[in-house]
């Protein structure tokens, strides 16, 4: 877990908070944001941006990252969100939202608009009813996992993606998906959500 900022006259600026810890979060936040003893003494430019970059469900113990309320703490600090659906997809989703444990044992029960439990989904965010939250810039979903194919795509605003179109290095620089692979992430979707 990480977020990172620019500007104050370096960058690529990055902290580290604790794995899943909230509090650890806002510590680490509250630092850069209002530097003082404990910080830098110009931790932010007047044009800094904060973004703090999480997964939804960590691969090697399958605990899944508080979204929630770390959308929430971003919001209330000025902050973006980007989360790393890799471990979500094809896991959880609006489609069995109830099957979702979260940090504590606590069920994800009623965070979903979904009726009933069918199989997988787009991930946490969707399984908690978050994808449209104000501190979300955007979410990762790769399809090398769940979906047994290749390549990735970017949940993101209009604005954001254009960006990434025009500016991100390794799609400006890369093809198009072949259509074979086109075809498998619509299989697998079908297979996780059913008919797309």
């Amino acid at each position: 877990s990480r977020l990172g900022w620019e500007g104050g006259g370096s960058s690529g600026n990055v902290k580290m908070f604790r794995h899943n810890d909230v509090e650890s979060l806002v510590e680490v936040l509250d630092i850069i944001v209002n530097p003082g003893s404990n910080g830098p003494t110009s931790a932010l430019g007047k044009d800094s941006k904060i973004l703090i970059v999480v997964e939804s469900v960590y691969s090697m113990d399958g605990d899944v990252a508080p979204l929630e309320q770390i959308l929430d703490v971003a919001s209330s600090r000025g902050a973006s969100v980007v989360v790393d659906e890799a471990h979500g997809l094809g896991i959880y989703g609006t489609t069995n939202a109830d099957d979702l444990i979260l940090d504590g044992g606590k069920s994800a029960k009623g965070k979903s608009q979904a009726r009933n439990s069918i199989g997988g989904g787009t991930g946490v965010l969707a399984a908690l009813n978050l994808e449209r939250h104000q501190a979300l810039l955007c979410s990762v979903h790769t399809f090398g996992k769940a979906a047994g194919c290749h390549g990735a795509v970017v949940a993101a605003s209009r604005t954001t993606v254009d960006y990434l179109i025009n500016y991100a290095r390794p799609f400006v620089y890369s093809t198009s998906p072949p259509p074979h692979a086109l075809v498998t992430i619509r299989c697998a979707y079908e297979t996780i959500m059913g008919p797309v």
